[in-house]
């Protein structure tokens, strides 16, 4: 699949559409990047709980892994800065070789970003929507 993380988007934007009692809006502006420079967009914003998700989608091993990190100081940056109250980063796809490092307890507060969370897409789907709908074989045959 060519563009599997904008489908991942579009999967799960589709599950808090109809699957949930969430108010969201997607591909939201929230500020600027700490460079100053960059426009920050977030995947989902759910607007009752004031809280932003970032998804991610790993199909196989690479490099996007490594930007986790990144984006939980950036995420925690815009909490910090009032634009909203938490943050999530849902790691979908089983391409993930750091993600039980990610997932342990304490990641995010070891780097001093205790507002925000990372989970899978599996507790995702239970804790925010009425379906649970596994990933783990990757996105091939959800889409038919």
């Amino acid at each position: 699949m060519k563009n599997t993380g904008k489908e991942y988007e579009e999967l799960v934007e589709d599950a808090l559409l109809n699957k949930s009692n969430s108010l969201f809006e997607r591909q939201v502006f929230i500020g600027i990047k700490p460079n100053k420079k960059t426009k920050h967009y977030v995947d989902i914003l759910l607007i009752e709980k004031d809280e932003v998700v970032s998804l991610k989608y790993q199909g196989c091993s690479g490099t996007a892994e490594e930007k986790i990190p990144y984006e939980v100081l950036v995420l925690q940056h815009q909490i910090n800065k009032g634009k909203c109250k938490t943050a999530t980063i849902v790691l979908g796809g089983d391409g993930w070789t750091q993600m039980d490092w990610y997932l342990e307890e304490g990641f995010c507060d070891k780097m001093n970003c205790p507002n925000v969370n990372i989970i899978t897409h599996d507790t995702f789907m239970k804790e925010y929507t009425n379906v649970d709908l596994p990933i783990s074989r990757g996105l091939e045959g959800l889409f038919a």
